[in-house]
């Protein structure tokens, strides 16, 4: 059992590697004193990071002006460890490989098979073990991501699964197959996690996160926590009832998923555009397409108009199938639909990396496990040219 000492410093460490993946390079002086630490204790810190090989050094900075010795800022180290990510999507399986400081490095992407969760699960772990391969890194701990229910304490799938599945103990087929903390949570969730580290609200402030594609699901993010209700369901929009065009309602699934576009370009004959990809290359010379994707556009901005009224959030964020070019009719939407005297925050998508955001999202799951006080330093071998070497406990 760790001692009062250690977990005091376990704490302290993970303080001083969060603020450097949040604000860069920084010298130990600047450290101690935006964490109300002694510069002996910060010292202390980086000189045990520095031998596990979790930061590194850079170039002497500018001298002050009383002179004395130019500061050296210290950045969480790029090249030594990694995180995995993996996400499990409705016609995709993707796995990544990031950095310590957030960079997607290696991404790649298979057709999902057809099959039970095994087979769905076996395809994943080959597919990043390959990966892995090429990495030419320590994989420290994996993030899982799929549109599901999560139990938050054992990383079990329990239920209301776009794939179809039942009870998947996804966490233990994780760490069996891999060896490292695995930590599985909801794709949404965790996408609104991730951009909320990214470029994170003013403290106190929401930061929304509106998904659309295959599923719909909405995340609330205050304070890098997620608010996900006493069920953890808070945000599965897929049998919210919504107004339509015609003065009814409909399931909310049913006006902005993916498969009720595909459903409705096949009854305007159009039964070729079987991915959303397809249905955007058609839009191209189809002008009954662009008008589905232009409503489709309409009704989530509307949406978020009400989502905004009821949170008020610093940062408004929209991932999925929305694309630049749908962008300005939901933005038009949103703003019609809100009151004019107040100044809300204006929908973005979010900016495009490597990989696709739900596997980011997984890689940001693990960085924050990665982050944490389960971080822990131990003696390296002695053939090791690093004198600690980091291991993440398991939840």
């Amino acid at each position: 059992m760790a001692t009062g000492g250690e977990v005091s410093r376990a704490h302290n460490r993970a303080r001083v590697l969060r603020l450097l993946f949040e604000r860069g390079p920084q010298p130990r002086q600047l450290l101690a004193r935006q964490l109300g630490l002694t510069p002996a204790s910060v010292s202390r810190i980086v000189a045990e990071c520095l031998a596990a090989g979790l930061v590194e050094e850079g170039a002497p900075g500018v001298a002050s002006e009383r002179g004395g010795p130019r500061p050296i800022p210290v950045s969480l180290t790029p090249n030594r460890y990694g995180v995995g990510a993996i996400h499990l999507g409705w016609f995709w399986v993707d796995v990544a490989v990031l950095n310590l400081q957030g960079t997607v490095l290696h991404h790649r992407r298979e057709a999902r098979v057809a099959g039970p969760p095994e087979a769905v699960w076996q395809q994943a772990v080959a597919l990043f073990q390959a990966l892995g391969e090429t990495a030419g890194r320590q994989i420290l701990a994996i993030g899982v991501t799929l549109n599901g229910e999560v139990d938050p304490t054992t990383g079990a799938v329990v239920g209301y699964n776009a794939l179809g599945w039942p009870t998947v103990p996804l966490r233990a087929w994780g760490e069996a197959a891999f060896a490292v903390p695995v930590v599985v949570d909801t794709n949404v969730y965790a996408m609104a996690l991730a951009a909320s580290l990214k470029d994170p609200p003013p403290t106190g402030r929401p930061l929304l996160l509106l998904n659309v594609g295959s599923t719909i699901g909405l995340a609330v993010v205050v304070d890098r926590q997620v608010l996900r209700g006493a069920h953890h369901r808070s945000g599965f929009l897929e049998l919210l009832p919504w107004p339509d065009a015609h003065g009814g309602w409909q399931r909310l699934a049913d006006l902005l998923s993916d498969r009720a576009l595909l459903a409705q370009a096949q009854t305007l004959g159009v039964p070729s555009a079987d991915r959303i990809e397809t249905l955007r290359f058609i839009a191209r010379t189809d002008e009954r397409i662009r008008k589905l994707l232009r409503q489709r556009a309409e009704h989530a901005g509307t949406f978020l108009a009400v989502a905004a009224v009821m949170h008020d959030p610093a940062r408004l964020w929209v991932t999925g199938s929305i694309t630049a070019e749908d962008l300005p009719y939901l933005q038009a939407a949103y703003r019609a639909a809100l009151p004019t005297d107040y100044p809300w925050a204006e929908p973005a998508l979010v900016p495009d990396t490597r990989a696709p955001f739900p596997v980011e999202a997984a890689g940001y799951l693990a960085l924050e496990r990665v982050l944490s006080p389960a971080l822990q330093l131990e003696p390296a071998s002695p053939s090791s040219a690093l004198t600690w070497m980091p291991r993440v406990v398991p939840s």
